[in-house]
């Protein structure tokens, strides 16, 4: 599928997602912050943030203090979605993707893409960005389809570009957790 008839796809089934693939999310986001034990950070990058799911379980968890939580989604019916749930000034909306989308040098200290890596179009610019943007030991949280052939594996990239990996488990998706290890610029 072709950016624009993905965006497409989840503008769709907005509505419906959480009834969809709430449970399954949720299930991913207590294995790394509960039983990992990973700590979010005070600037938030929630990239494909779809209906603000991962926002509200930080927010029941208590694990919401937070400085600012950037929710980046592409699809506008999902931006509606999570936005119709939060009320909060800390938290923005930004409709882009990972690849377009370019944040300060060194601001964020916590990125997350549940369910994101597979659904890329340009891995190198999304990594590219998310290492320029990612302060030096920040945390960034990757799932992708264990059983996806289609995509590049993220750990070649990664590893390449200034992150550690910190914690790996296969579950519903495979789980990768990474520390930003280097502070160098990528072009």
């Amino acid at each position: 599928m072709c950016a624009e008839e993905l965006r497409d796809y989840y503008d769709v089934i907005a509505s419906g997602y959480d009834e969809l693939y709430g449970e399954e999310q949720e299930y991913k986001y207590k294995h790394v912050y509960l039983e990992l034990g990973i700590k979010p950070g005070k600037r938030i990058l929630d990239v494909g943030c779809g209906t603000g799911l991962l926002l509200e379980f930080l927010k029941k968890q208590g694990l919401d203090d937070y400085e600012l939580y950037v929710c980046l989604e592409p699809s506008l019916g999902m931006i509606e979605k999570a936005r119709s749930k939060v009320s909060d000034p800390r938290v923005l909306f930004v409709r882009s993707s990972c690849e377009e989308v370019v944040f300060y040098p060194g601001y964020f200290d916590h990125i997350t893409l549940f369910t994101v890596w597979d659904n890329l179009r340009n891995h190198v610019e999304c990594v590219r960005n998310l290492s320029n943007t990612m302060r030096t030991h920040g945390v960034l949280v990757l799932t992708r389809i264990t059983r996806s052939k289609r995509t590049l594996d993220p750990r070649i990239m990664l590893d390449g570009y200034g992150f550690r990996l910190l914690a790996k488990s296969k579950m519903i998706d495979e789980i990768l957790v990474y520390e930003k290890v280097g502070n160098k610029i990528l072009k």
